[in-house]
Parts: structure tokens; sequence; C-alpha cells
């Protein structure tokens, strides 16, 4: 529902945006609604990242439409609680370029004295006061040290991607002007694209993002939450390239991409449908097993990752837990060792003969356990 709100907000954004018209802004939000990324939503840890995205872009529409002083208020509020989610640090410049843009009349008319107004102030200090506070007050864990640094060789990547990206976008439109095919201009892709890998920019400074395959992986694990703020970009990514085709092609064009992500967005689905399920059935096994676990050293491998949401790795925590529910008690249990590493290890395989589809339609994984002692 968060999400969804998001969008409503989007479209509201969007209307104060003169590149694009009622059309563009329909397909565009769409777009953002269908494009199948940060499926690591429906993890309840991961639900401080979506309080962030609904707040930025309510804070981001009552920027841009307030009448009322207090509507600023409230967005600049409502911007800072955002910054939890540190990305939007970085997407933050996007409302503030826009709440400029909107305000080029009043700085035509007072020029420099624009840069001194209170608001103004306010709109550039409180990206950097959070992070003062941030160093302050409530600084990352040791574990996640890295997580919130800038590398760069992280933003070198990020900057080739996005100049790829512009290169072949500038190819495509010298290809079609030459064979007369279109004429129209292609300012907004090209805002879309350089939106969507500002989106992306953060998540490759910090190393999340290895690689560019690491933004299109199927097998994403629970890294799909580092495409959280593409979905706007990959909107008017969309909405401006469907400008290069005429009326019957434009409808072809925008149609197939969202039935291509409505498919998209089914499959995952079923995978973490199914990975509830193994969840639960693992549970269990655990506790219906012969082998002599407790007390002991677990090494768990997983051969039926066909059955996790987007391929993804139990991690030690989730195997524990699992464990604890089965009312079995393990000394350790972990999917990142082997018996060499381990004294008093069991060696536990997770198997099944199953496929994928015959698993989805009767519910059962067919899991069972292949154990040997280390």
């Amino acid at each position: 529902m968060m999400f969804f709100a998001s969008s409503l907000f989007l479209h509201n954004i969007l209307g104060r945006f003169d590149l694009a018209n009622a059309e563009q802004i329909r397909v565009a939000v769409l777009v953002a609604l269908l494009l199948p990324v940060n499926h690591s939503r429906i993890s309840l840890q991961m639900f401080g990242y979506t309080t962030s995205y609904f707040l930025f872009f309510l804070a981001w529409m009552l920027l841009i439409c307030h009448h009322k002083r207090v509507q600023f208020w409230v967005s600049i509020l409502l911007f800072f609680w955002s910054f939890m989610t540190h990305s939007f640090l970085f997407f933050y410049l996007l409302p503030l370029a826009h709440y400029i843009f909107l305000q080029k009349s009043v700085i035509k008319k007072i020029r420099l004295r624009y840069l001194v107004l209170p608001k103004t102030i306010v709109l550039f200090v409180i990206p950097v006061l959070y992070y003062v506070l941030r160093h302050f007050f409530w600084p990352p864990t040791a574990e996640y040290e890295t997580y919130h640094k800038v590398t760069f060789d992280g933003a070198f990547r990020g900057i080739t991607f996005f100049a790829i990206g512009s290169l072949l976008l500038m190819l495509l439109t010298f290809v079609l002007k030459a064979l007369g095919m279109s004429s129209k201009s292609m300012h907004l892709p090209f805002i879309g694209w350089t939106v969507f890998t500002w989106g992306l920019f953060p998540y490759f400074t910090n190393q999340s993002l290895v690689d560019v395959i690491s933004v299109f992986a199927l097998r994403a694990d629970w890294g799909s939450r580092h495409l959280l703020l593409t979905p706007l970009g990959a909107g008017l990514l969309v909405s401006g390239l469907a400008l290069l085709f005429n009326k019957r092609s434009k409808i072809i064009f925008v149609n197939t991409i969202l039935f291509v992500f409505v498919c998209f967005n089914m499959f995952f689905g079923s995978q973490y449908f199914l990975d509830s399920n193994k969840k639960e059935q693992l549970v269990e096994i655990f506790r219906t097993t012969d082998q002599s676990i407790e007390s002991r050293n677990i090494i768990f491998i997983d051969e039926t990752k066909r059955f996790n949401g987007r391929h993804s790795s139990y991690r030690n925590t989730e195997l524990l837990a699992l464990v604890e529910l089965s009312g079995r008690t393990v000394k350790s249990i972990s999917g990142k060792t082997n018996c060499e590493e381990t004294s008093d290890g069991v060696q536990m395989t997770l198997v099944s003969r199953k496929s994928y589809l015959n698993a989805f339609l009767s519910r059962d994984l067919g899991l069972y356990f292949v154990s040997q002692e280390c």
C-alpha cells in the first residue's frame, strides 16, 4: 500500500514536470509501479526502506505543490526522516533541482539574494545536517561500516554505466534521424536514463553493485533492494522512448514492456511463495530427522535453491531460527563453512527430486536431508 501510495505522489510530482504530457506521465507511473525490482520489500527487515520510499515521495510532492508554509516545513521533516535509508541523501538532489527549477521566476527577479532565503538555506542544509548528526549520534555498527563508505572504484563503475547508456541513446537518436524514422526530442529518455543511473549510483559507490550484471541479475538474492531508486528513471525512460513510435506501435511497445514486467513479477512472486513453503517444511524436517544434531555444529548445504526467492541463500540467523522453531537445539548452523573448518560437525545436504513446476502446483517440495559425519 505504501508503494502504491508513493506512485500516486509520483503522479502529482510529474504533473509539475513540463517535459512530460499526461499520457507520458501515466506510462511513467505504470512502469514505476510494475518494474520488477526491490522484491526484498517482502521482508519485514526491509520495512525501513519502504518507509523511507513512502516519506521521500510524499515530501517531494508537498515541496513542489505546497501553497502554505506548514506544507513546506512538513516536507522538510519528512525528507529528514526518509534519509534513514542513506541512498536518499543522493536522490535528494532531484527534488531539490525540481524545486529550484519551479522557482526560476523568483530567482530571475531577486537573483543572488535567492541563495540567502531561509527556505533555500534549509533545503541545502538538511542532508548535511543529517549526515553530521548521524556521525555523532547514530553511526553504523562495525559490520556495516563498509556499506556506508564511498569508493573510487565503485563511483567510476557507476559513471561508466551512465556513459555507456548515454552513448547508446545518442547512437539511437542519430540512426533514427538519419533514417528519417523520428524527429522527436530525446530529452525525456536522456532525463530518464540519468535519473535511473543516479538511483543506482550510491549502490555502485559502496560496492553493493559489484558489476553491471548485478543490476539486471535474476538471481539477485536479497540484493534487489539496491534497485530501490530505479523506478522513476525507468518510467521516464520508457515513456520517452515511446515517443519514437507512431500511435499504434507506441501502444504495442508500452503494453509489451508492461506485460513482460508483470510476468517477471509473477514468477518472482511464485519463488517467494515456494520459499515460504520451503521454510515451513524445513522446520518439520529438522524436527523429524534421525540425525543427531543436539548441541552440535551443523554444516548446511542447500541444493534446492531453485525454490528460494531470487535464488537467495539462507543466512545463519535464518537457519538457527528454523532449527529453534522445530524444537531442536544446535551449537551452531551455517551454510558458509565446511567439514575441514568445523569440529564435531554434521554435514546436512538439503535435496529434492521435484521440479519447480511440480513443487509449485503440489506445494510439496519433496525435501529431505542427506547427512554425513565430518
